[in-house]
């Protein structure tokens, strides 16, 4: 089939979209409403200003917002400085072991999250395989 140059135009007209609408108030109501009432209710009596009172006001409070905002920023800085360049390396070039390290990167994706923090806890936990290992 040879290109003709014009824009690609939908087949579907608006009487075949109707049955899709029971589906997306299924997912307004079952899913998007609980969270946005789950929002509202983590947000407390004050509202905005009530949560960032919480906030500022509490030193707890503010060295956990601090420290998340600190190992968000680095682990994305970290995440571009390493994964940029070896995506890069992978598309391009064709070396020994390039499927290996391929599935290899592939491995997070792969498992659930929990597995990988239960394995993280297994080995760094208190009773953990390298906490044995190490004295305090």
């Amino acid at each position: 089939m040879a290109d003709s140059g014009e824009p690609v135009r939908s087949t579907v007209g608006a009487r075949e979209a109707w049955p899709v609408l029971p589906i997306v108030g299924y997912v307004l109501l079952f899913a998007l409403l609980p969270v946005a009432l789950l929002f509202g209710q983590g947000l407390g009596a004050g509202g905005w200003a009530g949560w960032i009172d919480s906030l500022t006001q509490s030193p707890l409070n503010r060295q956990a917002f601090e420290n998340s905002l600190e190992q968000g920023s680095l682990s994305a800085v970290l995440a571009v400085a390493i994964g940029y360049p070896a995506g890069v390396f992978l598309g391009r070039y064709t070396w020994p072991g390039r499927s290996a390290v391929r599935a290899f990167l592939l491995v997070p994706f792969l498992l659930p999250s929990i597995v990988v923090v239960l394995g993280i806890l297994d080995l760094f936990g208190p009773s953990g395989t390298v906490s044995s290992a190490i004295p305090a």
